[in-house]
């Protein structure tokens, strides 16, 4: 794998003697341990992973931190519509014209369209049997959904804005390669379940990432909130 990335030129970097020594972000000790590669180029650190953060604009970390943050799409899989929209009710605060919204329903779509009335990034998604898997869902709604990461909500989960912070640091500060938090509420990789066509192929979506993980010799891109817990508490 070659090395595609390198801190040369970020405001960010520090050196001694012209040679790069640390980051003020904190973000090159935790990429030193994520890259296959990572070595001092001309003074200044290059790798193998992607730093969300480098740039040569004249802005405070706070600044960039707040730019960079990850964009959370939500799929709310309506079973119940009393705790539908009750979920609807407690993502609202979590979402930004970035982000989107897809609400999948077998009975409600009446109640669950004049909700999101008026909000571009919200849809409504009707479907005319019940009993689906949770992916088959995720299939039919990537048209709708902006690259980012999905939450996936049934009736009975909850999202907060910490728990977004914690996903947030687990890929950008701790730099790991997250595609699938595979315990609910699920929490997928947006892109790469495009990339992969999610379940279409006769192959799972999970399946789909075992391999990808086994053909680039990655320890893991499936982990567990207790994986996010774990890592994001050091």
């Amino acid at each position: 794998m070659s090395i595609i990335r390198s801190c040369k030129d970020c405001i960010f970097n520090i050196k001694e003697d012209d040679v790069q020594v640390s980051c003020e972000l904190g973000i090159l000790d935790n990429i030193k341990k994520k890259s296959s590669q990572c070595e001092v180029v001309d003074g200044d650190y290059q790798f193998d992973r992607i730093c969300q953060f480098k740039t040569k604009e004249e802005k405070t970390k706070e600044e960039v931190l707040k730019e960079r943050y990850l964009r959370f799409n939500f799929i709310i899989v309506d079973t119940n519509l009393d705790k539908t929209l009750a979920t609807l009710n407690s993502v609202e605060d979590l979402v930004t014209e970035k982000n989107s919204v897809v609400v999948a329903t077998v009975e409600n779509i009446k109640t669950l369209k004049s909700k999101a009335s008026g909000k571009t990034n919200y849809n409504t998604t009707h479907y005319f049997e019940d009993g689906r898997d949770v992916f088959q869902y995720m299939d039919d709604a990537l048209p709708k959904l902006k690259n980012g990461y999905t939450i996936v909500l049934h009736k009975d989960d909850k999202i907060s804005r910490e728990d977004l912070d914690k996903i947030n640091e687990f890929v950008n500060i701790k730099m790991n390669k997250l595609a699938l938090i595979e315990n609910s509420p699920f929490v997928i990789n947006t892109a790469i379940y495009k990339m992969l066509r999610g379940n279409k192929g006769g192959m799972s979506f999970k399946d789909k990432l075992v391999e990808l993980q086994e053909e680039q010799e990655i320890d893991s891109m499936i982990f567990t909130w207790e994986d996010v817990d774990e890592d994001t508490s050091i």
